[in-house]
């Protein structure tokens, strides 16, 4: 698609509503300029705002749109807030097994031990649970736990890879 970003910006300025009425749809469409000249035309990034059952920035995260993603975290998107069910972006992109997007996650403070308030789980259980192996790896390299104090037995990555059956990622064994 041709984008006449001088066209957008005179709409803009005739009609500056517009920009915030369609700030979520250039964010969803991927559209870093059209996102930028909203902006500048008075269109806020509400970080805790939910579209299409995600957040903007885990919308962003699994489509790989990393430019995007940055600058919605320089406008004051925040990378652990969550959805309605409290998966915050980097639950959203192990649950599209989006290993490169996890490593970027947890390198933008990510909270690597964040819990969902769905499975009441943690990144390391979800990527058990969705038999995301390369992101268990990533997790584990990164310093996620096995065990944590809070979790229930039914809830931990050991449990969720067990559930899952002989295709699930390597969980260390549970403590004896």
């Amino acid at each position: 698609h041709e984008c006449r970003l001088d066209l957008c910006a005179e709409i803009l300025a005739a009609n500056p509503s517009l920009a915030h009425d369609h700030l979520y749809g250039a964010i969803q469409q991927g559209h870093l300029s059209i996102v930028k000249l909203m902006i500048r035309h008075g269109a806020r990034v509400e970080p805790r705002r939910t579209v299409v059952w995600q957040t903007a920035l885990a919308q962003t995260l699994a489509h790989r749109r990393t430019e995007l993603a940055a600058f919605l975290i320089e406008n004051g998107e925040d990378m652990n807030w969550g959805n309605w069910f409290g998966q915050a972006p980097l639950h959203y992109c192990i649950m599209r097994d989006r290993p490169d997007m996890v490593e970027w996650a947890l390198s933008h403070g990510a909270d690597i031990e964040a819990r969902d308030s769905e499975l009441e789980s943690r990144p390391h259980a979800w990527a058990a649970h969705v038999g995301a192996r390369e992101c268990v790896e990533i997790l584990l390299r990164r310093g996620a736990r096995v065990h944590h104090p809070e979790d229930q037995p039914w809830n931990t990555p050991v449990a969720r890879a067990e559930k899952r059956g002989p295709a699930a990622p390597p969980s260390p064994p549970a403590p004896t």
